[in-house]
């Protein structure tokens, strides 16, 4: 798939996957995506890889990586954050007791600014936990 929006810049994503008997919520649809695109607003460039797959009622995110050349706000430019899975991102779908929950490493290198400030390089890990991917907290 391509797409390109002005304001925001463009990406190309491939998908590829096997699926066995599958409908939404029976079955099993595993797959794979890649994809590289340009963020505009803030001057970067970006990656993402990863596999996953749906099996039944459940939506597994096993393996992510993203990425960007660098973030570029105003004065401040974050060399080379990247978004990794420490625990695969897993999503029941289930009516009864729905869940979702994982866990990410956001690593960083230097943070500079415009005036000569550095912060080295960072990371921060976190969790997510919920019923689904639009009602869960951090921690």
């Amino acid at each position: 798939m391509q797409a390109h929006e002005n304001e925001l810049g463009d990406f190309v994503l491939h998908m590829d996957g096997l699926a066995n008997d599958f409908l939404p919520d029976a079955g099993r649809w595993q797959w794979r995506y890649w994809g590289k695109g340009s963020f505009t607003p803030m001057n970067a460039t970006w990656d993402v890889a990863g596999k996953g797959e749906w099996h039944d009622s459940t939506i597994t995110l096993t393996d992510l990586s993203t990425g960007f050349d660098q973030l570029q706000y105003g004065t401040m430019t974050v060399e080379k954050p990247r978004l990794i899975l420490d625990k695969p991102v897993v999503w029941v779908r289930d009516a009864q007791h729905p869940s979702f929950s994982g866990a990410l490493s956001l690593d960083a290198g230097q943070t500079l600014f415009t005036g000569g400030s550095v912060l080295p390089p960072s990371t921060l890990k976190f969790s997510v936990d919920g019923r689904d991917p639009t009602y869960f907290l951090f921690k």
